[in-house]
């Protein structure tokens, strides 16, 4: 019986264990251990917190205060490098101009004590010079801060190859470019440089330039970090050192900064806590190259084909700071992380290290700051409050399981019980017996029972209408699907740029070529607004396009500008409404295509064709002027054609008149001296008594032989004629013969009239007359006279021979020839006159001496 006994004890003690009481007391046991735990990990926890919290903050915003001055110096900074790309870019600023005006700019506060050097640096092409070439101009500060010329970049070697100029080939106007540390040829001082494009007429015509000197920027460092608990350092974008606190590193350990050549690396060697340091700043690089790769505006081709190899160490960081640099991005300062140092060599305590990285400059600014302790007597009120806080806490825990138990625990175990064995009688003798919340909840567990009776019944009808339904519903999804597949092939695959904004003007759906040409990331479209993506006039032009589609109700087509990476671009857009099946409004929808390349097309064909009508018209106008230039040759050759003919009968006329004045002079002389002859002859034959007669007709004959000879010296020694004293000379010579005919010649006149012709053509010309003239046979006896005539007029000398009693036609065939050689030869005319009765009157008209020599000059 005993044992029959202690058996039923250890069932009942087993049983018991593992009733509901017996396992929510345990549970309850284990949640005040744990609530126990908690409430002591809480106690202590919330002051390590704190403190840690307080710490970070202290770090974070000793961060924030360094990074505000660095970035307000840089600003400052960048600004001025631009206003020198802008004064160097004007086409009206001379060299002279630039040479006054740089000076001050560089020497402008609050930031000159940290230029030491900057300039101007032109491509060549586009020389800045005073002799044509590309120099530049470049101004040092000396020891007194005085700022002088430097020519040290104007040698062959020249500027064009340095690792800070190369790359500013590829930045865009008003942005610059800040190189990584390195030490000057010229000045040997260390330095960084603030690089800004020079861009005129679209061209990249140089660069401009500030360079800050590492050791102000020390300075400048430490005296901004006076207000911190800790301090500053500044590395360079290949984690070179620009500035930190008085630590050996150099071979000088009184040095006043770490500057110059020391890298990340070799301060780790030299200081190994800085270890944790050295592993942030090399995985903060990785992270900004992957950035940088995913987006790239320019690729590595393009970079070595401008640049060349620069930093060949470092290409893939050389090409990340290029292209976020173009990009602009980020535009904000980065917190790249934060750690502890169990021991700052610096400061030679714990310390926290936060890193951040500074937008446009992308250097990593560094701040140091100690841990803050907590005092012991605040550890040890918190310790005693928590026991007393720990009693309190269990006694109310024993308490509230004994109530819990009665009330709640038993009751609920009998209707567990009852639930189990589906006995529904019990749990109607609770709902009936008690009022309280456990005969409430008896009466909800015996409606709900019969309600679950009830649905099962219902619910096995409905399963067979929800599979239909869900077999409709998943061809349905599968019919989305293909659809939504379909429209997202279609936004990736077009060249147009597609987007979609919901009625309140926000981008709900972009393709990919819209979030390409515009240069912004997908996440940072959606959402937003034209405010918020564009600037203001653009965003005013959009929304009122926007709001007219929307009033009209109507697809629209706008042609507005787009702003791109390469500049502001003009598309097309056709707009349109998007409404639901209910016809509501739900959005608007845009599909936009380039037409920046059909109008570069029309411009180019309008330039073309207005070439080519220039030279059409060039042409045309050469027509015209080689038709002029023809016409003048065939008039030139007419006129060189007619001078060689008149030339020609010019000579034979003056071989013919040489001719017959030799024939006339000869035949002249020899009649002369055949009568001198004679006569001479007679006076020998003759007596005494006949010599008289004889030697006076010898003297009138040697007379007339030096009044031929006279003649002649006149014609070989080219005198002026007078024809007044030519023809009263040539009367005297032809006296004799024209008085043995009978004829006696008078002669009157201007004895001042002198004639162009020469002498001797005058005498032929007179001589030839008198014969003819005094050959004509008379039928009037008394006419045997000949009157001749001398007359000067403005223009000419005339000269008349008048013959009475004669006939005019026995002349004319003789007066046709001569008058024709005295026009060819001497410019005169030979008229006859007509008269009244027989009569001859022959009027010669010659120019004056005056006129040959007006010729002649």
């Amino acid at each position: 019986m005993a044992q029959s006994a202690g058996s039923i004890s250890k069932q009942s003690q087993s049983k018991w264990r593992r009733s509901l009481p017996f396992r929510v007391g345990l549970l309850q046991a284990l949640v005040a251990a744990v609530l126990l735990l908690v409430s002591l990990w809480i106690i202590f926890g919330v002051q390590e917190q704190e403190r840690r919290e307080q710490e970070l903050s202290l770090n974070l915003s000793q961060g924030q205060l360094m990074l505000a001055k660095l970035q307000h110096m840089t600003a400052q900074l960048n600004t001025l490098a631009i206003a020198i790309a802008d004064v160097a870019a004007n086409p009206h600023h001379t060299v002279d101009i630039i040479e006054h005006t740089l000076p001050s700019l560089l020497s402008l506060p609050p930031q000159q004590d940290l230029i030491a050097s900057g300039g101007v640096w032109p491509e060549p092409g586009f020389p800045l010079g005073r002799d044509g070439k590309a120099h530049s101009l470049f101004w040092v500060r000396d020891m007194l801060g005085e700022l002088n010329i430097n020519d040290g970049y104007n040698d062959e070697r020249g500027y064009l190859e340095e690792d800070w100029y190369k790359p500013v080939r590829l930045f865009p106007a008003g942005r610059v470019y800040w190189s990584p540390s390195y030490t000057d040829p010229h000045t040997r001082e260390s330095m960084v440089s603030a690089a800004a494009p020079i861009w005129k007429d679209h061209q990249y015509q140089g660069t401009a330039t500030l360079d800050v000197s590492l050791t102000s920027l020390n300075k400048f460092t430490v005296n901004a970090g006076k207000e911190l608990h800790g301090y500053a350092m500044i590395f360079d974008q290949f984690n070179r050192i620009l500035a930190a606190p008085a630590i050996s590193l150099t071979s000088d350990p009184g040095a006043d900064a770490a500057v110059g050549p020391v890298d990340i690396d070799t301060l780790v060697q030299q200081h190994s806590p800085f270890e944790a340091l050295s592993t942030l700043l090399k995985k903060a690089d990785n992270a900004f190259i992957l950035h940088a790769r995913e987006n790239p505006v320019i690729t590595q081709e393009q970079l070595l084909a401008t640049t060349g190899e620069v930093y060949p160490a470092h290409k893939a960081m050389y090409q990340a700071l290029v292209n976020n640099s173009v990009r602009g991005a980020p535009q904000s300062a980065q917190l790249l992380g934060t750690v502890e140092m169990t021991r700052d060599p610096v400061l030679g305590e714990s310390t926290l290290v936060s890193v951040y990285l500074m937008p446009e400059t992308f250097w990593k600014v560094v701040t140091v700051t100690p841990k803050l302790s907590l005092k012991r007597e605040a550890l040890l009120l918190a310790e005693r409050a928590g026991l007393y806080l720990l009693l309190a806490q269990s006694l109310a825990l024993l308490l509230m399981y004994l109530i819990q138990k009665d009330q709640f625990i038993r009751p609920i175990a009998r209707m567990v019980r009852a639930l189990k064995s589906n006995n529904a009688a019990y749990l109607e003798l609770d709902a009936a017996g008690r009022e309280d919340e456990i005969g409430i909840l008896a009466k909800a567990f015996v409606a709900r029972t019969q309600q679950l009776e009830v649905a099962k019944a219902s619910l096995d009808a409905s399963n067979l209408a929800l599979e239909q339904q869900l077999a409709v519903q998943a061809e349905a999804q599968q019919d989305l699907q293909s659809h939504r597949e379909h429209l997202l092939a279609l936004l990736k695959s077009s060249p147009n740029l597609i987007y979609i904004k919901d009625t309140n003007g926000r981008y709900i759906l972009v393709n990919d070529k819209f979030c390409e040409t515009i240069g912004l990331d997908r996440h940072r479209v959606l959402g937003a607004t034209d405010q918020q993506l564009f600037s203001s006039d653009l965003a005013l032009s959009y929304s009122d396009s926007d709001r007219r589609v929307l009033a009209q109700d109507s697809p629209l087509q706008v042609e507005d500008t787009l702003p791109t990476r390469m500049g502001e671009q003009r598309f097309q857009f056709t707009k349109f409404t998007i409404r639901d099946e209910d016809d509501n409004l739900k959005g608007l929808g845009a599909i936009a295509f380039d037409i920046q390349n059909r109008k570069r097309h029309d411009e180019a064909q309008q330039a073309k064709l207005q070439s080519l009508e220039n030279s059409l018209s060039e042409l045309t106008q050469l027509k015209v002027r080689q038709e002029l230039r023809l016409q003048q040759l065939e008039q030139q050759l007419a006129e060189q054609s007619a001078r060689v003919t008149l030339d020609d009968a010019k000579d034979r006329a003056w071989q013919t008149e040489r001719r017959l004045l030799r024939s006339w002079q000869r035949s002249w002389l020899d009649s002369l001296m055949h009568e001198h002859d004679r006569l001479l002859a007679l006076a020998c034959q003759r007596g005494e008594d006949e010599l008289e007669s004889i030697r006076a007709e010898l003297m009138q004959s040697s007379h007339r032989l030096r009044l031929a000879d006279n003649l002649i010296s006149k014609h070989r020694s080219n005198q002026v004629a007078q024809p007044l004293s030519l023809l009263q000379e040539l009367k005297s010579m032809l006296e004799p013969e024209l008085l043995r005919q009978g004829i006696t010649v008078s002669i009157d006149g201007d004895p001042r009239c002198a004639a162009a012709p020469e002498v001797w053509q005058l005498t032929l010309l007179f001589f030839q007359l008198l014969r003819q003239i005094a050959s004509l046979e008379a039928f009037d006896t008394s006419a045997a006279h000949i009157d001749i005539h001398v007359e000067k007029t403005d223009s000419a000398c005339v000269v008349r021979f008048d013959r009475q009693g004669v006939s005019t036609t026995l002349i004319d065939d003789d007066i046709g020839p001569l008058n024709q050689w005295l026009s060819e030869q001497c410019g005169a005319s030979l008229t006859k006159r007509p008269s009244l009765g027989s009569a001859l009157i022959l009027e010669c008209t010659l120019p004056l001496a005056s006129q040959r020599l007006t010729s002649t000059t």
